[in-house]
């Protein structure tokens, strides 16, 4: 099976989250970096920085930009650390439910009426097993954050 042709469901706290596998750089089960401090900046939801095989990367909070809200704290969740060919970051999921086929979800765009902001977060949405997901994407996530 092509395993650029998975995705990876997460969630922050009730809300699911859908993202191509292609997309991430590494999963980390525990909290190797500095939440806070002098490197958080909320106007673009920095929460700190966390460490990967690529180094040191900027941790941005998903959560707090979705307007969520969750009974977990940064050190206590799963960080994925998403990426392209030039850059990193990581945010939070709370759990993460597993791998699936790309062939069982099925794309929808969100009309521009939903679209918050100038900038959005996200621009589609995946339906899996009858349940809507966001379906972050690199770019547009990168765009959403100001860097």
């Amino acid at each position: 099976m092509n395993r650029l042709r998975m995705k990876l469901v997460f969630r922050l706290g009730a809300v699911g989250f859908s993202v191509s596998i292609g997309e991430i750089v590494e999963i980390l089960e525990s909290h190797p970096g500095r939440p806070g401090g002098e490197n958080i900046d909320k106007c673009r939801f920095l929460l700190g920085e966390t460490v990967c095989r690529r180094g040191t990367v900027p941790l941005h909070d998903l959560r707090r930009r979705m307007q969520l809200s969750s009974d977990h704290g940064v050190n206590d969740a799963t960080i994925l650390v998403l990426g392209d060919d030039s850059r990193c970051f990581g945010v939070i999921a709370d759990h993460i439910d597993g791998i699936f086929p790309e062939a069982e979800f099925v794309t929808f765009s969100v009309p521009f009426q939903f679209v918050d902001g100038a900038v959005p977060v996200y621009e589609r949405i995946d339906l899996w097993s009858d349940e809507p997901l966001v379906a972050l994407d690199f770019r547009t996530l990168v765009a959403s954050w100001g860097t």
